[in-house]
């Protein structure tokens, strides 16, 4: 894949701020829409793939082949498993650079990137590799130049040329008028939904 056509440039440097998610993950009988169009493009994309072993492989993409809405939200990591799991950030588009002031290509997801949230976040990339499936979560974001964000998220764990989970492609968007300066609602609550709950994968998760 020309990985480097999906990068544009990339400014700024510092950390992203998780909130503490509540790892809820909504019964069969309930039901997630995708709320951005970005992350809708991407999950899209991302069916359309060919696969190996239930997982769409990861030489499959193309960012030409992508909708353009996505690219400036997409992320992409690549995972090692040993001596221990690893998430290297192997790019990522001009919204997280630009908007968020991130620049997380060429690192890893340390507490260097991502502070005292950075296990947390690790087992979180774990969970989507290990059990190979897609998860989306909505989460407050802060940004380096202290805007806060609702967010949603989208993590799709593609497969290498063995169909082992090695990689992670996902989109991260603002939801539309849901930015908070400064001080984050009170009563925001992250959330995470596995795709894999719903009784048809994933054609039954609404978009």
């Amino acid at each position: 894949m020309q990985e480097e056509a999906l990068l544009e440039h990339q400014s700024g440097e510092g950390f992203i701020c998780f909130t503490s998610q509540q790892e809820a993950i909504i019964s069969g009988a309930e039901e997630y829409v995708l709320q951005t169009s970005p992350v809708k493009g991407l999950f899209d994309y991302w069916k359309s793939l060919p696969a190996d072993q239930g997982l769409p492989l990861k030489s499959a993409l193309d960012p030409l082949g992508m909708p353009p809405r996505v690219l400036p939200y997409l992320f992409l990591c690549e995972l090692t498993f040993v001596p221990e799991f690893s998430v290297y950030f192997r790019l990522q588009g001009t919204f997280l650079s630009e908007v968020l002031g991130q620049n997380f290509t060429g690192k890893y997801l340390d507490e260097t990137t991502f502070g005292k949230d950075a296990s947390r976040v690790i087992g979180h990339y774990y969970r989507v590799a290990t059990n190979r499936v897609p998860c989306v979560t909505q989460e407050r974001i802060s940004s380096g130049r202290g805007v806060s964000m609702i967010m949603e998220v989208i993590h799709l764990p593609l497969a290498d040329e063995k169909g082992e989970p090695r990689y992670i492609i996902g989109a991260l968007a603002r939801i539309q008028d849901a930015v908070v300066p400064e001080t984050p609602p009170e009563n925001f609550v992250s959330r995470y939904w596995d795709i894999e709950m719903f009784s048809e994968i994933p054609a039954s998760f609404k978009l």
